[in-house]
């Protein structure tokens, strides 16, 4: 099967599809993946075949989402970020799109649209990666009458434990690959992590909506007061400073699969495949969102004990994140919420289930055509 992959956004956004493109490449499907220009080395990296989409530069991208720090509104950050990063990329690329659609046996999208060839859809997932503002902007692509199916990136008792979502979208669990065992980190964070208590860990991603020096020096002053160890994880945001405390340690990038089973608790922005290595590491959180579905699975790890708080960071005190970090280091309900669905997370085989649906449905739509 001839597989095409969509896929716009935030670093984030193409980790999570490159992993199931990967899946399935080696179950023996033809990948192409399309995407921005700048993620052309990384998607190679994954041996895959990259196909450009939009002509959007990674500089316009941080641009746009630094400008989005102006907006207080979460829901309006991702409805600006949508119109004028994603809507617009993909108005750019029809005739992208069209070339490869035409040869494409099935198509898979981080978009929630549907591709058609000759006036016909063509099968394909719409995949939901994010807790939805509501149930009732779901789309469930019932007008394409089983073309498309719908497949949800997350674990069903964590994000709908009333089971409130229509049967027809499909819970996978989490995606994740399986832990990283062979990367051999610098001799200096070895020293560093061998050296004193687990530490917490900031990081934030590929989200640049705020003033990332301030953060810097508010997470050192609340480890300060905690009287903890700190890792800082630069990301997009640059989170970069000269680190004059020999209890903090800064790297640009650590795999997350590596690090956070050897932190005490993460800072950070509440994205899906953070949140998804928190779990799998049994550590608690301290959510810093920056877009709404972020501000909404704080809540949902709230609620299962799994975050010690969501604060804004424009207006994040030291004094309240170092509180954050006390309680998320001796509260017993903290850790027991966290071994509790470590397990769970741990037991899942979401990246599997997901190619398992979609090799049954293009199957499916087979044994329906002969």
């Amino acid at each position: 099967m001839k597989i095409f992959f969509l896929v716009l956004g935030t670093r984030g956004d193409v980790e999570i599809f490159l992993k199931l493109a990967r899946e399935l490449q080696q179950r023996g499907h033809n990948i192409i993946f399309g995407t921005s220009l700048f993620y052309r080395e990384r998607v190679q990296a994954a041996n895959l075949k990259w196909f450009p989409i939009g002509d959007g530069q990674h500089s316009d991208l941080l641009t746009l989402l630094q400008s989005l720090a102006k907006v207080e509104d979460k829901l309006r950050r991702s409805q600006i970020y949508g119109k004028r990063w994603l809507k617009s990329e993909l108005a750019k690329a029809k005739k992208q799109i069209s070339y490869v659609g035409v040869g494409a046996d099935y198509f898979i999208s981080n978009l929630h649209v549907g591709l058609t060839r000759f006036g016909q859809i063509i099968p394909g997932a719409a995949i939901c990666y994010d807790p939805p503002e509501s149930l009732e902007i779901l789309q469930d692509f019932e007008q394409y009458h089983g073309q498309v199916i719908n497949i949800v990136a997350m674990n069903r008792e964590l994000l709908d434990p009333q089971h409130l979502w229509k049967k027809t979208f499909h819970f996978t669990g989490f995606w994740l690959d399986p832990p990283i065992e062979n990367w051999n980190p610098p001799p200096d964070l070895q020293a560093f992590l061998a050296a004193g208590s687990p530490p917490i860990v900031l990081t934030m991603g590929s989200m640049v909506m705020f003033d990332a020096q301030r953060l810097i020096q508010i997470f050192i002053k609340a480890l300060e007061r905690s009287q903890q160890r700190g890792i800082i994880i630069g990301g997009w945001s640059n989170l970069s400073t000269p680190i004059l405390s020999e209890k903090v340690y800064y790297a640009a990038e650590i795999p997350y699969s590596w690090l956070f089973p050897q932190a005490a608790c993460v800072v950070h922005h509440g994205g899906v495949g953070t949140i998804a290595e928190v779990l799998r590491a049994g550590t608690s959180s301290m959510i810093l969102p920056q877009v709404l579905c972020q501000s909404d699975f704080a809540k949902i790890l709230m609620r299962e004990n799994l975050a010690n708080g969501s604060f804004e960071v424009g207006t994040l005190h030291s004094e309240d994140l170092a509180k954050a970090i006390d309680s998320a280091i001796s509260e017993p309900q903290v850790r027991h919420s966290t071994r509790h669905w470590q397990s769970i997370i741990q037991g899942e085989s979401g990246l599997h289930t997901a190619a398992d649906l979609v090799e049954e449905h293009w199957q499916k739509l087979q044994n329906c055509q002969s």
